[in-house]
This record gives structure tokens, C-alpha cells and sequence, in this order.
């Protein structure tokens, strides 16, 4: 998904060619295509991009891929609603897995309408994904990153505005 992101960007003409950037692409977890001299770049297994999995706390909570402190463990639609639901606040969530892309979605609805529990909540997930941006900002010495996908469509401009703050103060670029 992030790879056929990252490729419409560059189809549509809003990136020029001359330009390597990134997408990342948001759903169930995280993932990023990346574009280089106006090529994909997929990797030697054409698995690039598996961001939800860098360790940003080692000491972090497992997650299923078996780590501990990945993105996805921390900062993903999951990992969100179960901290939601650990709140003694009633935000009527579902509560199912099966639910839980109308869990995030109305928990990011209601960051973007000033609940605070919400912002919190929406804030912590875009400063690990900020954090994560941050070193891949710095490793690949990218200018652009864009934010796609479902995960981003409530609560977009919080995670941009993060994200933003922690590469403006803290990027090499």
C-alpha cells in the first residue's frame, strides 16, 4: 500500500523527479514506499518500507511480530484503541477487534473536535511516528514525506503538525 502510494504521488506530477521523498501510509499499522531519483526503491526482497517494525523503545510492548517497542506496538490503530479503552473515560468504543478502524477513526474524530482524552491519545501516536520519521529523515536524507492512507484521513493534520515540530527541531535536513 505505501509502495502504490509513494508511486501515485509521483504519477499524479506533484512530486518532481528530480526529488527522492517518502510516503507513509497508515491503515492497520505503518508502512513507507520510498521513491529515489523517480524510481522505487523495494529493496532486495521488495520489502522496503516495514517501518511499523523499527524498535523506537526497547523496552517497549511486545508486538506480534515479536519485538518489543516497534511503531506499531506503540503508536498503531490498535494500540490506540487499547490505550483508549484503558481509560476510566467512556468513549463508546467498540471494543472488538473487528472494530477497531471505527474505534481509531472516532477516537481521531474526536481529537480533531477538542476532546482532550482523544488529543492525547491521537498526540502519542503521532510523536513515536514523529520519532520514527526523524531517523529515517536523517538516514536517507529525505526533504518530503507525505502522509497517506486511511489512519491519516480523521486526524491527518495532527500527526503532520507533530511530525512537522519534532523534524523542524530536530532533523539534519
Amino acid at each position: 500500500d505505501s509502495t502504490c502510494a509513494a508511486i501515485g504521488e509521483f504519477w499524479a506530477g506533484r512530486i518532481p523527479s528530480v526529488n527522492d521523498f517518502a510516503t507513509v501510509y497508515l491503515a492497520a499499522g505503518f508502512g513507507l514506499g520510498l521513491v529515489t531519483n523517480g524510481d522505487v526503491y523495494r529493496g532486495s526482497s521488495s520489502n522496503v518500507g516495514e517501518i511499523g517494525h523499527m524498535v523506537l523503545d526497547v523496552k517497549g510492548p511486545s508486538c506480534w511480530c515479536g519485538g518489543f517497542g516497534c511503531l506499531e506496538a506503540l503508536a498503531a490503530p490498535a494500540r490506540v484503541v487499547f490505550l483508549a479503552g484503558q481509560d476510566d473515560g467512556d468513549l463508546g468504543l467498540h471494543g472488538r477487534n473487528s472494530a477497531i478502524r471505527a474505534d481509531f477513526a472516532k477516537i481521531a474524530r474526536g481529537a480533531v473536535a477538542g476532546d482532550q482524552r482523544c488529543l492525547a491519545l491521537i498526540e502519542k501516536s503521532a510523536w513515536y511516528l514523529a520519532k520514527a520519521l526523524l531517523s529515517i529523515t536523517n538516514l536517507l536524507d529525505l526533504s518530503q514525506i507525505i502522509l497517506a492512507g486511511p489512519g491519516f484521513s480523521e486526524a491527518g493534520e495532527i500527526y503532520a503538525r507533530v511530525a512537522s515540530s519534532e523534524l523542524g527541531r530536530l532533523s539534519f535536513v
